[in-house]
């Protein structure tokens, strides 16, 4: 892949296991905004709590020291969490016990874009020491 990312190393969760959403429908939605080509990503799975949840577990058994984990999610936000699966909201709380079931690792990178993702970002702040504004 273009980042070197392999594959076989990124999973992809969906609203409901296929590239799709509850707001949008149309073939546009399988090609990318920016040139139109169409979205290279392989889904995995549905956007559940559970599907979450055996997801982080699978990846952990295959992390090392060295190893970084990449989170993107954008989906719908409410002020309680993560709206998946249309009807269900992970909470920080979840989260955060969903991200303590994995082993060590070297390096963690999350983006959220949904709304109200601030809710996410002190969750963890207290055990790494670190701010992330003035």
């Amino acid at each position: 892949h273009k980042y070197g990312f392999p594959a076989s190393r990124i999973y992809v969760l969906c609203y409901d296991g296929a590239i799709g959403s509850t707001d949008f429908q149309g073939a546009d939605i399988a090609t990318w905004v920016g040139d139109g080509t169409a979205f290279q990503m392989k889904v995995s799975g549905s956007a559940t709590k559970a599907n979450l949840k055996s997801t982080l577990a699978s990846i952990s058994r295959k992390m090392n020291a060295d190893s970084l984990l990449f989170v993107h999610t954008n989906n719908h936000g409410s002020p309680s969490g993560l709206c998946v699966d249309n009807s269900s909201v992970v909470t920080p709380a979840e989260w955060s016990e969903m991200l303590d079931g994995m082993k060590s690792f070297g390096t963690f990178v999350v983006t959220m874009e949904q709304c109200y993702s601030g809710a996410f970002l002190l969750l963890r702040q207290h055990e790494i020491g670190e701010t992330f504004w003035p």
